[in-house]
């Protein structure tokens, strides 16, 4: 399942569009890896979009860092980090999985929610 596409990420010249797409395809994998005891998939949620833009923003800075293109300056939502892309790929992907760790509790609640409204009539 494909919970971002390059289109949802900020143009990012340093990084071929190949890479883009392991970059992005790897960002599903950990997701999907991540939800996968709760028996959920987050197809369609944006809760579950937005930690994929920032685990693939996380992989975009890696993937800077290891090429030698690190910009002095990293923007990561409303938080800037001047030029040290660890500090930035840990903001990241705590945010993303702080995200994620929301969804699942919201749809463990949903879940508990659609089972206490179950009705036993004549002991079935």
């Amino acid at each position: 399942m494909t919970y971002c596409s390059s289109s949802d990420l900020p143009s990012v010249p340093v990084v071929p569009a190949a890479d883009l797409t392991l970059i992005i395809a790897e960002a599903d994998r950990e997701i999907a890896a991540y939800l996968l005891p709760y028996d959920l998939q987050g197809g369609g949620d944006d809760t579950v979009k937005e930690a994929a833009i920032k685990l693939c923003k996380a992989g975009i800075f890696m993937y800077s860092w290891a090429s030698g293109d690190v910009p002095k300056l990293l923007v990561t939502g409303d938080k800037r980090i001047q030029g040290d892309p660890e500090v930035a790929i840990k903001i990241l992907r705590d945010e993303a999985f702080a995200l994620l760790h929301l969804y699942v509790e919201s749809q463990i609640v949903r879940i508990n929610l659609r089972r206490s409204f179950v009705r036993v009539v004549n002991g079935q």
